[in-house]
Order: structure tokens, then sequence, then C-alpha cells
């Protein structure tokens, strides 16, 4: 059972804000700050002597994530955001084939993959979200990537990314989800679920 109040106490903001908007620049946990103040408190006392100290942290990191989200801790990349890891994601990716994502998408989501002139066709939303029906009608033989957010940050629409991810095992499609609005919220399999995340 999760303590909520506990939880608030790790973000100070919420003592002086109801914070509704965390998708772009969100306030960060105290836990959080204090992991970035001590790596920039060890680089001005010591420089970079604590190189071996900061790999070893990393990869406990890395094994955690890959617990937490049912992968091998070899399957876990660190990347600055969002943005970025989408970036890398279709510079890899751009020559396998159109893209089939939501149409309200998160730009971060959809913008990578048009600067790389990627092919995109959207699904069109019914009541706010994305049925399983839908996607598969919207299927094309050239679409090969499928793209989706876990939760979508406009609506709040959840997708089953379980019942999702047997569609695009069953279609040969490579599938990509944002899980930037769910993770830590949702659970996330992504033996069940992905191909790529």
């Amino acid at each position: 059972m999760v303590d909520w109040n506990k939880v608030r106490e790790e973000f100070p903001v919420c003592k002086k804000y109801v914070y509704l908007n965390p998708a772009g620049g969100s306030p960060v946990s105290q836990s959080a700050a204090s992991e970035g103040k001590r790596f920039y408190d060890e680089m001005l006392e010591f420089g970079d002597t604590y190189w071996e100290i900061w790999l070893e942290r990393a990869e406990n990191i890395r094994a955690d994530l890959a617990k937490f989200i049912g992968a091998t801790r070899e399957e876990i990349g660190f990347t600055t955001n969002t943005s970025h890891g989408m970036n890398l994601v279709a510079q890899i990716l751009k020559e396998r084939g159109t893209v089939l994502t939501m149409r309200d998408e998160f730009p971060s989501t959809t913008f990578p993959w048009l600067n790389q002139k990627t092919e995109i066709k959207f699904v069109e939303p019914t009541n706010n979200g994305y049925s399983i029906d839908s996607i598969k009608k919207a299927l094309t033989p050239d679409i090969k990537i499928l793209i989706t957010s876990y939760v979508q940050y406009r609506t709040g629409f959840r997708q089953d990314l379980e019942e999702l991810g047997k569609f695009c095992k069953e279609n040969n499609l490579i599938f990509v989800v944002n899980a930037t609005q769910a993770l830590g919220i949702f659970p996330v399999d992504v033996e069940n679920a992905t191909s790529i995340f």
C-alpha cells in the first residue's frame, strides 16, 4: 500500500501548489535533488576521482530499473530525456518502414520520426481513446512500427500494452512505447508488452 502522505513529503512544491502539469518540467523529489546535489558536491570537492563510484551507482540503478520493468540489465540504456531517447529510436529505425501512431500523441514521440522523414499514419481517437479494433483497422501492409504512449498526455487514456504487444507480435510490428506518463504509477512488463521500449 502506498503511503501518499510520505510521497507528497518528497515533493516540497506540494506545500505551495497543486501541480497538475508535470509533463515538460516537473518538480523533482527530495531524493532526486539530493542525488543530483551529491554528484555536484563530489565534482566540486574531488573532480572525477569518484568516476568508478559513479559507474557502480549507475550499474546498480540499471539493475534496479531492469527488475522494475521486467527487463535484463543489458536492455537498459540511459538517456537525458524522452525527446532524446525517441530521437535515438527514430534514427535507429528510420529505414524500417511506415509508422502508425495515435493522432494526439505527445509531440516528443512523433516529431523525431517526422524529422527523419519517416512516413507516419495516424489512428483517429474514438471516445477519447484508441481501441485495439481501431488500431487494427488502421493497419496497412507498409506499416512496420507501432508507436503509442502508455498513457496519453492530453486525455489520460491508458493503453492496454499487453494486448497491443500481442497484436504487434502477431503482425510482426516493432512496438515503441512512451511510458513517461505512466511509469511508476502503472505496472510495466516489457517482456509481455514490447519489442522496443
